[in-house]
Formats: C-alpha cells, sequence, structure tokens
C-alpha cells in the first residue's frame, strides 16, 4: 500500500506537467492566432485564438491549485486534500492538463486509499 509521501509527490508531477502544458497552450495560441489571420482572415482565427488562450489560463489556474493540494496530501489529517486533487485534476483534463492531470488523478486515488 502506498504511502501520502508517493501521493503528494504524483500530484506535484502531475502539477507541474499541467503547469508546463497550459504555457504551451497560452503560448500557442498567438501563433496560431498569427498563422490564421494570415491564411484565412476570418472570425474563426480570432475565436480558435481565443478558445486556445481561455483554456490554457482555465488550466494554469487548475494546476496552480493541483500544486497546492499536492503539497497539503503530505500532512493531512483528513481525506479532504486528495478530494481536492481529484476534482481539479478531473477538470484539468476537460481543459488540457494531458498527462498531467491523469498523474494528479493517481496521486488523489493513492492518497484517499493511504493509510494514516
Amino acid at each position: 500500500m502506498a504511502d501520502r509521501k508517493t501521493a503528494s509527490s504524483l500530484g506535484l508531477i502531475g502539477a507541474i506537467l499541467a503547469i508546463l502544458s497550459s504555457i504551451f497552450f497560452i503560448l500557442i495560441s498567438s501563433f496560431i492566432g498569427n498563422f490564421l489571420n494570415r491564411v484565412y482572415n476570418t472570425n474563426v482565427a480570432i475565436f480558435s485564438q481565443f478558445y486556445i488562450l481561455i483554456g490554457g489560463i482555465l488550466t494554469f489556474i487548475f494546476a496552480i491549485i493541483m500544486f497546492i493540494t499536492s503539497i497539503k496530501i503530505k500532512n493531512q489529517i483528513k481525506k479532504t486534500p486528495s478530494i481536492l486533487l481529484l476534482i481539479f485534476s478531473g477538470i484539468t483534463i476537460l481543459t488540457g492538463g494531458g498527462a498531467g492531470s491523469i498523474l494528479g488523478i493517481i496521486g488523489a486515488i493513492t492518497g484517499l486509499t493511504a493509510k494514516d
């Protein structure tokens, strides 16, 4: 059976990966917007640019929350940080967290099943 230290480290690695992917989405949104404006010059370029930008910003916010709750899992008495990590990792899957959100979910489940 895994302990809380393993759950915390899995959550931290997942949060760092989600932060890196969100930074990638934020940076790529400007390149996509510029490229599509030159090729199509329509509202599709503006929509796709802002869609990717908003997804990257939301992923960044949720990944920061994942990072904070992963740190708190180490010292947890109750299961609240693990539940929060599970919730925000699940939301981060929807916003583009990728492998980081999957590691966050695994870390949260490990934190929930860890013995005290």
